[in-house]
This record gives structure tokens, sequence and C-alpha cells, in this order.
């Protein structure tokens, strides 16, 4: 703000000195110029430092003399005269930054016309302004006011033309290190500028001193400035020669002699202002024409450097198709020997193979509804055997091998591919119609066992499998359809079912003969037992009884399964328990709780476990419920069963709540011949037993038996 107004108020102090009555109005005001040049280039900042210093000199202060106070000035009109030539300078900035992108002037000759002539209009702005601020407190008369407008636009105008310019070059943008021979040139043409305004204006020796217009020789020197060094140079030019130009007309050089100084001022300003507007139109020209080159050498180097990169991926692309055509070519060699051994196998393989194009049928099918599906599909394909027709003959057969034509007892392939029709409609449809329903729910595998009649009038038991290969599930435009005859291996399985059913007939067989075999020996042993009268001894006979029950039951289970090998356990277990509590007469005084998983246990276990559990459960019976026990005390005596499977591992458990096992009894040192027998069965199923007992609680036996142990 203090540099913007200090220049401003030492240049208003030289335009003061050309001013006409009353000392406000100059033709020669380059204040003005300079106030816009150092707004735009400090910012607004600089305005308030501009409308002070124009303040101090419309007031009349002189610094240099000390004079503070001119008492002939009006201290009102100067403030009004500051205020106008502020505004004055704003708007301009404002105006210029508006229309000018960054106030590059001369970048454009679009632009130079733009800041002639909103400048123009601009400076109508301090000179109205202050004019009637002159008139409406009685400086001036009606008289002086047109000369004095004129007067105040015509050195604001031309002050801005030459002043604005020259700071905005100089002081703003990047500076390059000259060449020797452009500081050379420059040189020359400063000298010779000074020269010719020197001698133009009668500043040298008097010889040159004439009244011709030599003015005029600086228009071509200023164009040679703006045109060879550009810019800051020919407004330097033009700065050095209005100086040299304004000391000459206070002079009294004839050059632009008027009839009076103020118009003689005008003159001069107005030649300045010519040569300061041709540099600019010049030095507008020059830059687009750099500019015009820098974009046309910028648009080849561009159109280089995509030519190269398009030349780059010419070669590249080429490359590649190269590459490509050779990957084509290989894999077309691939492909040819690949179809040729496929064809050779097709030919070849001892399989009857047919490929069809099922393209047409899939059309057919997906004309229907989409939501026909599932039963209701197959409902509509038998009741609309025209369809079912229509989408047989759509069927295109395009491959048969020799194979085929051997299994349907044809002279050649090409007999299969034209009587094919006849050979899979034999059925009245009935498969072909289960192949559609596939192939409307997409599932693109089917394979079926049909009775088939050849050429021959042979019928052949044959396995027909349909089959959609990986690539073809859109179109179905290939389908493989395969061709087994397994007449033999049918006949085989025939005579195979024969003789199990046999087998089945004479097992059953034997096991109603083991069967009655053993009730047979129980009935002996019930009649032997009637002449015995020793109770020990009649115990044995009915422990024994018991043991013949328990494997008589078994068999008599079998003899009833259809599965031979096998027999459902928890069944088999009820019916036991049922028997041994009727044997022993407990069913009133002793309550059953069984916990029997469903199992299926193949008879080499089945008949251990089964002794095993007769054992425990004859035990609990006979001795864990004395008389004097609870089942006669009116307690809840209770024999708990369990069956259960954990992890290929069968666990049985039988408990009972009665009185328990002699203090020190040892299961492994018994003397008993039914728990001795436990211990050996449970060896023989390579199983487990954990033993508890307790004259309140009862006893327990847990017995583990894994069933993945193979028994010999």
């Amino acid at each position: 703000m203090f540099v913007s107004g200090s220049i401003y108020y030492v240049l208003a102090q030289i335009g003061r000195n050309t001013a006409i009555h009353p000392g406000y109005a100059s033709a020669i005001w380059p204040a003005s110029g300079a106030a816009l040049g150092l707004a735009l280039l400090f910012g607004s900042y600089s305005i308030l430092g501009i409308g002070i210093a124009s303040f101090l000199s419309n007031s009349g202060v002189d610094l240099l003399s000390g004079l503070w106070i001119d008492p002939g000035k009006n201290l009102y009109l100067s403030l009004l005269i500051a205020l106008f030539s502020s505004i004055q300078c704003y708007v301009g900035k404002r105006v210029l930054f508006s229309k000018i992108p960054g106030c590059r002037i001369s970048d454009q000759t679009r632009y130079v016309f733009l800041f002639i002539c909103l400048e123009a209009l601009v400076c109508t702005i301090s000179c109205t302004g202050s004019v009637a601020s002159l008139y409406f407190l009685n400086a001036i008369d009606e008289g002086a006011l047109r000369q004095s407008w004129l007067t105040w636009w015509a050195g604001d105008t031309l002050g801005v033309y030459i002043g604005a310019p020259f700071i905005l070059f100089w002081f703003r943008g990047k500076y390059s290190r000259p060449k020797i021979s452009e500081i050379f040139e420059t040189s020359v043409l400063l000298i010779l500028i000074v020269f010719f305004s020197l001698a133009s204006f009668d500043l040298v020796i008097p010889i040159l001193s004439i009244s011709y217009p030599l003015g005029y020789i600086l228009i071509p020197l200023i164009l040679w400035a703006a045109f060879r060094l550009g810019e800051r140079a020919s407004s330097l030019a033009v700065v050095l020669s209005s100086v040299i130009a304004i000391l000459g007309t206070i002079s009294g050089s004839p050059q632009f002699y008027a009839e009076s100084m103020n118009a003689s001022y005008i003159l001069l300003q107005s030649f300045v202002a010519v040569l300061s507007i041709t540099s600019l139109l010049v030095a507008s020209i020059v830059n687009e024409r750099k500019e015009a080159e820098n974009q046309l050498r910028l648009s080849h180097q561009s159109l280089e450097t995509k030519v190269k990169e398009r030349t780059r991926e010419l070669l590249r692309s080429n490359e590649i198709l190269r590459e490509e055509i050779r990957e084509k070519n290989e894999a077309r060699s691939a492909l040819e020997k690949s179809q040729i051994r496929y064809m050779g196998l097709f030919e070849h393989l001892p399989v009857a193979i047919i490929e069809a194009d099922y393209s047409g049928l899939k059309a057919v099918l997906d004309s229907l509804p989409e939501t026909l599906q599932g039963d209701e599909f197959t409902e509509y394909v038998e009741t609309h055997p025209d369809f079912v027709q229509r989408c047989f003959d759509s069927i295109q057969v395009t491959g048969v091998n020799q194979e085929t034509a051997n299994l349907l007892r044809v002279d050649s392939a090409e007999t299969v591919t034209k009587n094919w029709k006849r050979f899979f409609s034999q059925d009245n449809f009935k498969v072909f119609r289960r192949v559609l329903r596939k192939i409307r729910e997409e599932s693109y595998f089917y394979e079926v066992e049909v009775g088939f009649r050849v050429q021959d009038n042979t019928r052949l038991d044959m396995k027909i499998r349909w089959s959609v290969p990986p690539g073809f599930e859109s179109t179905l435009s290939s389908v493989i359809v395969t061709l087994l005859d397994y007449t033999e291996i049918k006949s085989a399985e025939r005579k195979l079912q024969l003789s199990l059913e046999e087998k089945e007939v004479m097992l059953k067989e034997i096991h109603h003969r083991v069967k009655n075999n053993l009730q047979v020996i129980s009935s002996l042993l019930s009649m032997q037992s009637d002449f015995v009268e020793d109770q020990q001894s009649l115990s044995v006979f009915k422990e024994s009884q018991n043991r013949l029950r328990t494997m008589s039951m078994i068999h008599e289970e079998l003899y009833q399964s259809e599965n031979l090998g096998k027999i459902q356990y928890s069944i088999y277990i009820e019916k036991l328990l049922n028997q041994l509590f009727q044997v022993y007469g407990k069913s009133e005084s002793v309550i059953l709780k069984t916990e029997l998983e469903s199992l299926d246990i193949n008879i080499n276990r089945a008949i251990p476990i089964g002794l095993i559990l007769n054992e425990l459960v004859s035990n609990s019976l006979k001795y864990a419920f004395p008389p004097e026990g609870k089942e006669n005390a009116g307690g809840n005596a209770e024999l708990r069963i369990s069956l259960s499977k954990v992890n290929e591992t069968l666990e049985l458990t039988v408990e009972d709540d009665g009185i328990g096992m002699p203090s020190g009894f040892d299961l492994d040192e018994t003397t008993s011949l039914g728990l001795k027998l436990v211990n050996i069965l449970v060896r023989q199923l390579k199983g487990k037993i954990d033993f508890s007992s307790d004259a309140k609680k009862g006893t327990s036996f847990k017995i583990r038996i894994p069933l993945s142990v193979d028994l010999i």
C-alpha cells in the first residue's frame, strides 16, 4: 500500500505540472496507468494507498518543498477526486480480471481491443465524478466543463494505455536469461529510440532541431521492438519515448504544436498512446503466432509420440496376431489330430455309440410354458402322443459307429442312420417319454434297461444311456447314446437270483429244523426233570432249558425274517425277557424297564449276546430279589435293560436294585456256571464287561462289544 501510494504520488506531482486551470485536469497523467497496474499487481489493498496519495496530491501537499496544505485547494474537492480515482482504479481492476483471463492483455489481439475499449469506458468514472465535483463546488464554470472533462479523460485514458502495460509486463511473469545476441539487439534498438526521440523533440544539437515530423520514425522502431524483442522491450521503448516526448513538448518542441499548451499535450499523448497501442497489437500478434507455433510444435510432438506409440502398438499387435495365428494353427492341428483320434476311437471302440442332434427337440420343448414341470409335464406327454411324436421326429442322427451296426445285426452304419427310428420306437415311446422329462428337468444323464429286438428279431437285454457332452448343455446339438448288450449278464443274474432263492429256502429250512431240534432237546430235558427230585439238579435242568430256548428263539426269528443273516434285535430281546419273566414267575413282582435301540445284528453276534442276556437276567430274577426283599415287602423291585450303539460299539446294560452280590465277590473268580459262561462269551466277542454291586443299590453289568472287529 505504501509503495503504491508513493509511486502514484510522484507521478501525480509530475502530471500536475501540465494541469490546466484550476490545476486539477491534466492531459499528461501517468499516475492513472500506474494506479491500475499496481492494483492489478498488488491487489485491492494498494487502492487505499492510491486514494490517500491522490488526496495528498490534489490538496496541494508538496513533500519535497515542505508544503502541507495549499490554502488555495478545497479539501472536500480533493477528497472527492481521491474517491473517484480509487473507484475508477477498483472498477478497472475488476473489469479486466473478469473479461481477460489472468489480465494477460497481450496474449491475444482481442484482449488488446478489450483492454482499449474497457479502459476507455472505465476512465469516464474519475473524469465525470471529478469534473462534476469541480462544477458543483464552483471550482470551474459551465463553459469549462467540456474542456476539463475531455482533458481529464484523455489524460487518464492515455496514461492507462502507457503505464499499466509497462508495470504488468515488467513486474509479473518469469524472467529467462537473455542471449548475448538479444542483449546486443536490445541495446542498439533502445539507443536508436532514445536518439530519435531526442532528435524529434529538439533535445540534442540544434542542427537536428528542425520542424519535420521526425517523431514518426519511432513507429517502425517500436514495431521492431514489439516484433523482435517482445512485450517488455516494446513497453520500455514506449515509456522512454514518452518521457522524452513529454520533456520535449514541455520545453517547447514544435512536433505537436497547437493553439494551446493543453492541446499540444493532448496531441502528444495521443501520439504516444498510438505507439503504445500499436506495440500492444504487434506484441499480441507475435504472442499469438508464438502460441500457435508452440501449439503446433506440441501437436507435432504429440503426433510423433502418438505415431511412435501406435507404431509400437501396431508392432505389438502384429506380434500378438502372429502368436495368435501360430496358436490357432497349433490348435487347428491339434484339433485335426484330436478329430482323427476321436473318429478312430468312435469307429473302432467296442461299444455301440450313436451321436444325435437334439437341438430341434429342445426347441419343441421350449415352446411349452415354463410352468409345465414335474408330474404335470409327465401327464402332458402321456396324454399328447402327437407332441411326443413331434419331439421324436425332430431328432437327427449325426454319427453311428460300426459296433452299433454289429449290435443291431445290420450290414452297415448307414443302415442304422436311415432306420434308427424303427429300432427306438418299439416300446411305444415309454422310455422316450422318461428321456423327455429328464431333458425338461435339465438333467443330462439317463440310463435305462430295456428289452430290445434287433434286425433278425432276436431279443436282447439292452442298457441304453443318454448323456450330453460338456459344452452342449445349452443347445443339445450333441447327445451321445450308448447301447450295451448285457443279455449274458442278465441271464447270469437270473440264474444267480434263482440260486440265491434256493439257498434262502434251504437256509430257512435249516433254521427251522435247528429250532425244532432245540425244542425237542428242551422237551426231553423237561421230561427228564420230572424224574429228578434233587432241587439243585432240577435247577440245572431248568437253566439248560432256558439256554436252549434262547438259541431256539434266534433261529425262529431268522426263519421268519427276510434277511437270513441278521435279526431285529430289540424285538428278540422283548420276547426273550417276557419268556424269562414267565419262567421265573416275576411278571407281577418285578418291574421291567427297557431302553432298546432298533438294531440289526448278524447271527454270529446275536446268539452269544442272547446267551449273555439270558444268564444275567436269569441270575437277577433268581437271586436279586429273595422272599424277604422289597418285592414281597411292598417295594418297587426293578430290572433295567438297555441296548444301544455308540460309535460302532454295542452297549448292553443289565441292572437291578436287588440285594447285590455277596461281600468279596469276584467276577473273574466266580464258580457260577452262568457267570463263567458270560465271561467266556464276552471274550469271544472281543468285548469288555464292567461290573458293580452294592447291597443297597443292587447289581450292574455294562458290556461293550465292538461291531467293527471280525470274529473268527
